[in-house]
């Protein structure tokens, strides 16, 4: 993930506002908010079954961690996206290209479709008690 955002850093035209790095770090950490739910989906996965007391709260945890990791990507997306647009309004800035601004916001569409997706079929599927 720190390479991905040096290399997007790097891959900025020159005279770029500054904050778009911001803008940067913001959908970098919704992206890795989505891979901590992974974690914790491959986590959930691989137990093996204890007790039911432990087991209720265990998988108790995995669902209040996935939901806590998708409600991490929509707001640092929604950060990412809102700075976006201002920083884009202000006049005598250089903004980036058309194509640029695709790229981000597809990516940041991706990341929280897949997040959602990934905390309602962890929280459906994961046994409740």
């Amino acid at each position: 993930m720190i390479i991905a955002m040096i290399s997007l850093g790097f891959a900025a035209p020159g005279g770029v506002h500054p904050m778009y790095y911001f803008v940067l770090i913001a959908v970098a950490g919704g992206g890795f908010a989505l891979l901590l739910s992974g974690v914790l989906a491959v986590f959930a996965g691989s137990r093996t079954p204890t007790t039911p007391a432990r087991d209720l709260e265990f998988f108790a945890g995995i669902r209040r961690g996935t939901l806590a990791m998708a409600l991490c990507v929509i707001v640092l997306d929604v950060a990412g996206v809102l700075l976006f647009v201002k920083i884009t309004r202000v006049p005598d800035e250089t903004s980036l290209s058309a194509s640029a601004s695709t790229v981000l916001f597809v990516a940041v569409a991706v990341t929280l479709v897949c997040a959602v997706m990934a905390s309602v079929v962890l929280r459906r599927v994961l046994p409740k008690y």
